[in-house]
């Protein structure tokens, strides 16, 4: 098993034992690589609320430009996706994303960007390993 299915595996368990329902996913039919889905319920309007969590770097099929640990192993790159459960009505997209654009220079994690194709909201974080 390769570290990156070992570490999706322990965030799994972690998630799980703070009472939250995660499943882990292939990313699609085509391809060996997989993601955590983290159920995090429904919210006060019955949207569903996920969050997804991928590591990519350890199995030898994408490295973060060639960097190695003092062991010698592959970097890995843990990525985690926040989706808010709503759509941007398309009459808002500019708006929406120029404020966003704002957001993102005010805090200290930036990450918030327009899914233009789904019309959507979400939250990135990447961290490199």
């Amino acid at each position: 098993m390769d570290k990156s299915k070992m570490l999706l595996q322990e965030i799994q368990s972690f998630v799980k034992e703070a009472g939250l329902d995660a499943v882990i996913l292939p990313v699609d039919n085509a391809s060996s690589e997989e993601r955590l889905i983290v159920y995090g319920g429904k919210d006060a309007h019955e949207r569903l609320q996920l969050i997804e969590i991928s590591v990519t770097g350890a199995s030898g099929t994408e490295k973060v430009k060639g960097a190695k640990d003092p062991a010698g192993e592959p970097s890995l790159r843990i990525q985690i996706d926040a989706i808010f459960p709503f759509a941007v009505a398309d009459i808002a997209l500019a708006d929406v994303a120029q404020f966003l654009h704002f957001i993102n220079l005010q805090v200290e994690l930036p990450g918030f960007y327009l899914d233009h194709m789904n019309d959507r909201i979400l939250y990135r974080y990447v961290h490199l390993m």
